[in-house]
């Protein structure tokens, strides 16, 4: 990996981290290999810890964010953006969604 990669990967990963929006990446499978600490707090739980079908179970809205990854992996696009309703304790929620596809992963 070139340091120019590597400052990149750094910046980015720091703006993730930081940011206000939840942020979740998943492999093609749909298992969560990162999720920042807002998506983490939002859930009450790490689902790097967890396979799909384990989030699946906790959370069965879960499975939509999954259908949304395989349309992108199976599109001549590189994004999709969704609107969701998640619900929860107080009521429903509404959030924007940007999927995004990077096969040099």
């Amino acid at each position: 990996m070139s340091v120019r990669v590597v400052h990149i990967f750094l910046l980015v990963s720091s703006l993730i981290s930081t940011c206000d929006a939840l942020v979740i990446i998943r492999d093609s499978e749909g298992n969560a290999i990162y999720n920042n600490d807002n998506h983490i707090n939002y859930l009450g739980v790490d689902l790097v810890n967890y396979t799909a079908a384990q989030a699946c179970e906790l959370f069965p809205d879960y499975r939509t964010c999954i259908d949304l990854d395989n349309e992108l992996l199976n599109s001549d696009t590189c994004f999709i953006v969704s609107n969701e309703t998640v619900e929860t304790e107080n009521g429903k929620q509404f959030f924007s969604c940007l999927s995004t596809e990077d096969n040099s992963l």
